[in-house]
């Protein structure tokens, strides 16, 4: 079989004579089992594909030998059990910023689907006139102009500290150039890139300590010296917290002469430390710890074991729900620092994720009204998953990619504060408790409502303008096609196009309808697609078909949370399709598809289907006296057992004749 398809190979590679691309594609094409959509290729199965070799076969025969595909990762997801394997594109061994692709591989070794983003036909050579050492030059120059500009390596706290974290001697915020073929930016990242988009650069990442707190990336032309462009490194802007009350702490008894309990969790599976910000300047390691010799610390350090709570309640999530240790999966330490004060040049009234300055760092400010960002369990959920992002599809923070990063974080945000400390209860709004906040929080809801758009207006200033409320609708109302300078191009503004379609998934919506799944499956969705399948400079579309195809991979084709997902899609101005004329309503329904909880609860109690029951569900006292009777035709909806007596009960469900039996105890 195997020498078989290679032999068609060779076959369909001999008649190639045109760009790059077309050639994939029509070498690819006699085994596709779908069209192509939004870069997406979908393989008849089974078959003998091994990892690399379309690419491979490719480039030796065209040939191309200038044209590779270099893996860079791969993994096993915890949720299907696929195995994933991510390239990154390369010319003349250069690396091609935003092209690569991704191979899915099925339990018995069959090539599924790849998602790609390829450059076409890249005309320049990788032949340097810049040095490297000239580039860093360059760079720091432009930055030396401002006279308050002081580097990371120029300061001796900031040099031990990262010798510390590194356990290298030599290690240093110093500078080093990366040779790339540099994109003009992450906008219109289609499925071909044209090659003329590209220029060779060097990637320079440069972190500053004054008078701003940031990681400035400078791109300079490798040819001629220009700087092409600069990117900075994320931040988020938030709002205001209240707390949740008394909760157990996962902290460290330091003995010796301390004697007391500190905010530095490296028992049960977590691995985070949590400092109160002092000034700017301190490195971490000059930053005191929160410490306390009582067992009940009460509220006297109400803003860090409010924060260090959240922060280990979000790992839980991740690693209960998905099997994921820590932000980059690997377990490695998070540093959180609360009460940042606006210090390093950034806006006290902000939270936000370091990023390229620390893959593992968190940073929560105070608010105009006093309160504390990292009380916030939504706020601290969006950071945290803005780690996430950044170790597995390290969606690029500029334009459409930039929008989904926001979305996604904005998605666990919710979820995590809904699912682990209301209940199962939300009102759908990221930031949910801050006053006041009708710009700096955002509706999934009803993204019109909340969050800003750009008016397409400047201040005296040249500062972008804004206006309440977000798009729910691509390319709809408050859409911004907005340049580079207005919010990285919008990626604060164009996250509630993918926040609306998470909510109409899970709750359901009408006009055009949607049946909703639950947001226990919609997560699964949504993570499956983040975390396995979308790029760095994936675009909406591309999102769409990852989570369409997350959906087939988790629950199966034509399934209700298939077509969902796709009718999610639809509603928020993104149009997809399925052909499914029998769906899959007579398939056995497992005991733990039936999702129920709190359990116990005092007044109401949230279910998740998998399917519609299609008799009245019916609740049992012990004795089998029957309590209560209600018909449904949600998948996701809610029971009120306010008037029911303390006890333990039967829930009865009736899928076609197959009973599930569901215990639950009512505890006021």
């Amino acid at each position: 079989m195997k020498l078989k398809i290679i032999t068609l190979l060779f076959i369909a590679i001999a008649k190639l004579s045109f760009g790059q691309y077309q050639q994939y594609q029509q070498l690819l094409t006699p085994y596709l089992a779908d069209s192509i959509q939004s870069g997406f290729f979908y393989f008849n199965t089974p078959n003998n594909f091994q990892a690399g070799v379309l690419y491979q076969l490719y480039r030796q025969s065209v040939p191309d030998l200038n044209n590779n595909m270099v893996l860079i990762d791969q993994h096993v997801d915890s949720l299907a059990g696929l195995t994933h394997f991510k390239y990154q594109q390369t010319f003349m061994n250069v690396p091609i910023e935003g092209a690569g692709c991704i191979e899915h591989y099925d339990r018995h070794g069959s090539l599924l689907f790849i998602n790609a983003k390829i450059a076409d036909s890249i005309k320049s050579d990788a032949i340097p006139n810049v040095s490297a050492k000239d580039a860093i030059k360059i760079a720091i120059l432009e930055l030396e102009r401002d006279p308050k500009v002081e580097f990371a390596w120029d300061n001796p706290d900031w040099e031990q500290q990262i010798r510390i974290d590194q356990a290298d001697s030599n290690a240093s915020w110093f500078p080093t150039a990366e040779l790339i073929f540099a994109v003009d930016s992450m906008k219109n990242m289609t499925l071909v890139i044209d090659g003329d988009r590209y220029m060779l650069a060097y990637k320079i990442a440069i972190t500053i300590i004054s008078p701003d707190f940031v990681t400035l990336f400078y791109y300079v032309d490798a040819v001629n010296g220009n700087i092409l462009k600069i990117r900075s490194s994320h931040v988020d802007v938030t709002g205001d917290v209240y707390g949740y009350g008394n909760r157990n702490l996962d902290t460290k008894w330091r003995g010796g002469f301390i004697q007391k309990y500190e905010l530095d969790a490296e028992n049960n599976g977590h691995n985070i430390h949590t400092k109160k910000y002092t000034f700017f300047g301190d490195t971490w390691n000059n930053m005191p710890d929160t410490r306390s010799s009582a067992s009940n610390w009460g509220n006297t350090f109400l803003t860090e074991t409010s924060t260090h709570y959240h922060v280990t309640n979000t790992w839980d999530y991740f690693k209960n729900t998905f099997g994921r240790n820590g932000m980059d999966g690997q377990g490695s330490e998070i540093r959180v620092k609360t009460q940042y004060n606006g210090g390093m040049g950034v806006s006290a009234n902000n939270a936000f994720y370091l990023g390229d300055i620390s893959p593992n760092e968190l940073v929560f400010g105070i608010t105009s009204n006093s309160y504390d960002y990292g009380m916030e369990p939504s706020v601290v959920g969006h950071e945290f998953t803005h780690g996430v992002v950044r170790h597995t599809a390290n969606l690029a923070n500029e334009f459409e990619s930039g929008a989904l990063n926001e979305s996604f974080s904005d998605i666990f945000g919710i979820v995590i504060q809904a699912q682990t400390l209301d209940w199962g209860a939300t009102d759908w709004i990221y930031g949910n408790h801050v006053p006041n906040s009708l710009t700096s929080s955002r509706s999934m809801i009803n993204p019109n409502s909340r969050g800003q758009h750009w008016t397409g207006n400047y201040d005296l200033q040249g500062d972008p303008i804004y206006g309440q409320g977000q798009p729910e609708e691509y390319q709809g109302t408050y859409w911004c096609n907005c340049p580079h300078s207005v919010d990285y191009g919008g990626v604060h503004l164009n996250s509630g196009v993918q926040n609306k379609w998470f909510q109409a998934l899970s709750a359901g919506e009408s006009n055009p309808t949607v049946q909703g799944i639950g947001m226990t499956k919609a997560a699964r969705i949504a993570y499956y697609a983040l975390t396995s399948i979308l790029m760095n400079s994936s675009q909406f579309t591309d999102s769409k078909q990852a989570t369409i195809t997350a959906s087939i991979i988790l629950f199966g084709e034509c399934s209700q949370e298939h077509k969902s997902t796709i009718d999610a899609w639809n509603h928020v101005g993104i149009s997809a399709s399925y052909n499914c004329a029998v769906t899959s309503v007579n398939e056995i329904v497992d005991n733990n598809e039936v999702i129920i909880y709190p359990n116990p609860t005092s007044s109401t109690l949230y279910v998740e289907l998998p399917k519609i029951s299609e008799s009245p569900i019916q609740i049992f006292d012990i004795n089998g006296k029957k309590v209560k009777e209600l018909k449904n035709n949600e998948l996701y909806f809610q029971i009120d057992i306010s008037n029911i007596e303390n006890g333990v009960y039967l829930l009865h469900f009736d899928f076609k004749g197959q009973q599930i039996v569901k215990r639950i105890i009512v505890q006021k």
